[in-house]
């Protein structure tokens, strides 16, 4: 078989530009471990509800015990927590939306007291205008008179 200088020449170029190309990686590296890889764990989102009295936003020996079941659950791998507040429709909406707000701080206040982070809150009073249970105006009902807290 005989061959032309060009085709020598090409091959020796060939040649020698697969030699100058540094080897492939491989394809995984092996490292060495000690120890253990504990598993993932999701936070499934929980929420309590804090009950109040009519025009009220004081809390009672109960609710300090749900504010600190809130509090531990979110130390078990919440990463944040709303508070909101809720009326009934007694009493003018203004005055309702203060109160709830009232509520909501009152609340969010013995979170932090109970070792949630201040950071980690936030907080809104919304009056009557998301019920629980749907009445009409000037209408006393213990459902709607609440804080709702959100830990996610």
């Amino acid at each position: 078989m005989k061959f032309s200088k060009l085709s020598v020449a090409a091959l020796g170029l060939l040649a020698l530009s697969a030699c100058s190309q540094p080897p492939a990686p491989p394809a995984y590296v092996e490292v060495p471990w000690k120890g253990t890889i504990a598993p993932a764990t999701v936070f499934a989102p929980v929420t309590f509800t804090i009950p109040f009295r009519s025009g009220s936003a004081n809390l009672s020996h109960a609710d300090l015990k749900t504010i600190h079941e809130a509090a531990d659950a979110y130390q078990k791998g919440g990463a944040a927590v709303k508070v909101t507040g809720y009326t009934d429709t007694v009493g003018k909406g203004k005055a309702n939306l203060r109160l709830s707000e009232r509520r909501a701080t009152a609340v969010a206040h013995a979170l932090v007291r109970a070792g949630v982070p201040a950071g980690a809150l936030t907080t809104a009073g919304v009056g009557e205008t998301q019920l629980a249970v749907k009445t009409g105006d000037h209408v006393a009902e213990q459902a709607n008179r609440r804080v709702v807290i959100d830990i996610h």
